[in-house]
C-alpha cells in the first residue's frame, strides 16, 4: 500500500490529508483483522478459519469483473 498510494493518488487527485485517511484505514483494517483471525484460531481450528477466509475471499472477487 506504501508504493501502490502514490499513482493512485495522482491519478484521483487525492489531497495529503485523503491519502492519510486512506493508508490509516488500511493499516486499522488489517491489524484488526490479524487479531480477530488469531483470536478465531485459537478459539476454532485454524484451518477452519483458513478455509473460511479462502471461500470469503473467493465470494467477494466474484463481483469485481463489475466495479472495473
Amino acid at each position: 500500500m506504501g508504493i501502490a498510494i502514490l499513482p493512485m493518488s495522482a491519478e484521483f487527485s487525492w489531497s495529503p490529508t485523503t491519502v492519510g485517511l486512506i493508508q490509516s484505514s488500511f493499516f486499522w483494517g488489517y491489524l484488526l483483522t490479524q487479531i480477530a483471525g488469531g483470536i478465531s484460531a485459537d478459539t476454532v481450528d485454524g484451518k477452519l478459519v483458513l478455509a473460511f477466509g479462502v471461500v470469503w475471499w473467493s465470494i467477494a472477487t466474484v463481483p469485481t469483473h463489475v466495479a472495473a
